[in-house]
């Protein structure tokens, strides 16, 4: 009822802002996961994995010029069927996808400073303008493996011992070793 009280606001409104509407599907998923916990069973399923991965490759077609309302109806499958613990094919169960998930928050806080320094740093030797499109990908790759690299050390040295503190927080090495 509430889900359905959302989406009227939003219409009505027209709070059609990607991000007032993830926040809207994100309330929606967690009512849903409270309310029935046996479509579970529904969500983990193989079926249910392939429309959810089919509905995220469909937001790279032009569907709108910006990201929107159309892109994240088409997301909304694949974070129900995480929410409710789909491994996507057992992708999200490998020790590097926990590891990345580890240091998701340092990736998080240390993106925007190093995504802009790297850019400017890079448009100094190259100008972004005139990169083509290998040279811009081999840039934007460095630099997002210079963010994992440093997200990677900022859990292992800031993170971790703050943590240590209070439970026993998991590290980087035993996390790869599941």
């Amino acid at each position: 009822m509430l889900s359905s009280m959302a989406l009227v606001l939003v219409y009505v409104a027209h709070l059609t802002h990607a991000v007032v509407l993830n926040f809207l599907f994100g309330i929606a998923a967690a009512m849903i996961e409270a309310r029935r916990p046996r479509i579970a069973r529904v969500l983990t399923g193989t079926a249910a994995t392939s429309i959810a991965l089919v509905a995220l490759c469909a937001t790279a077609f032009p569907l709108a010029e910006d990201y929107g309302v159309a892109q994240s109806l088409l997301i909304f499958p694949l974070f129900m069927c995480v929410c409710y613990g789909n491994s996507i094919f057992g992708l999200l169960s490998r020790p590097s996808a926990q590891v990345l998930g580890l240091v998701s928050y340092g990736v998080y806080l240390n993106h925007g400073v190093l995504l802009y320094a790297g850019l400017q740093f890079a448009n100094r030797w190259f100008p972004i303008a005139q990169m083509n499109t290998f040279m811009y990908g081999a840039t934007m790759l460095s630099i997002g493996v210079s963010i994992t690299l440093l997200s990677m050390l900022t859990y292992r040295f800031v993170e971790s011992p703050f943590m240590t503190r209070h439970r026993r927080a998991p590290s980087v090495s035993r996390v790869a070793e599941v």
